[in-house]
This record gives structure tokens, sequence and C-alpha cells, in this order.
């Protein structure tokens, strides 16, 4: 399901629009959004030749903190990827900047994140419950569960 983020903007030259392939998600799942850019018709794909910047922001958390590889120093992409963490609405920003670093267009998109279903967390306890323990090294040899000492 693809949600589209409001158009409301005073730019008559620029138009930005903000796409997310899921706007409801659980606390940990990972969002990718994606910025279109057109100015009149024409679509604009590469920023930096355009002397333009994009800057994304979480307005909710009031910061860039969990976006994945997310270089906030240039400003040139056109997509995020996020794995957002605060239960409720998140309202994600992306702000359009010229050469100057002037605003020229600001558009939000809302992404709500419920808490993740955790089916063992759910799970009764009793005397027919079994507690698996392993690490990094656990390995299975012959239909068994083996973790070396280390």
């Amino acid at each position: 399901m693809e949600d589209q983020a409001d158009d409301d903007d005073n730019s008559t030259e620029y138009n930005l629009q903000i796409t997310a392939d899921n706007t409801t998600v659980e606390a940990g799942d990972t969002v990718s959004l994606t910025a279109v850019l057109k100015k009149g018709q024409t679509e604009i794909t590469d920023l930096e030749a355009a002397g333009l910047h994009l800057y994304w922001w979480n307005n909710t958390t009031n910061s860039s903190g969990e976006f994945i590889n997310y270089d906030e120093s240039n400003g040139y992409s056109l997509t995020l990827q996020t794995t957002l963490g605060t239960l409720g609405t998140n309202e994600i920003q992306a702000k359009l900047q010229d050469a100057e670093w002037k605003d020229i267009v600001i558009k939000k998109i809302e992404i709500t994140v419920n808490e993740a279903s955790n089916s063992v967390k759910d799970a009764p306890i009793d005397m027919f419950s079994i507690v698996i323990v392993g690490n990094s090294n656990t390995y299975v040899r012959d239909g068994k569960m083996i973790t070396p000492r280390v």
C-alpha cells in the first residue's frame, strides 16, 4: 500500500510529493520514503546538479537519528529509509532548499507506529515450557543444539 503526503505548499515553481511504502508499521519495522520533485512538468532527479537540497526530519522525535545511512551534510537524496521506534504518529518532514539554503517547499507525511507483536511475550509459562539458550557461536549437529564454551 502506497500513501502520499498532502500537497499543500506555497510554491508555484516546484512540486514536491512524498510517498511511503507503508504508513502503518510495527516498532522496529523499516519504512522507505521517496520524494518526487518537479519544476513545472519536468522531474528533477539530480538535486546536486539542480543546486537544490532536500533535508529529512522526524518532527515527532525532533531528530534524524532513526534514519538509515542518512547523510544530512549535503541533502542530495530523494529517498530515505527509517526504522521508527517511537509509538504513535511520527511526522516525517522533507524540506526543499535552494543553493542559498532558503526554504522552497516543506512536505510532511505521517507514519503510525504500533507496538511490535510478540507471540513469545504472550505465551503461557508453565511446567511444559522450554527455554532455549544460545549465542552467536551456537550451531546444530545431528539434530542437537550445541553452544561451545568460549
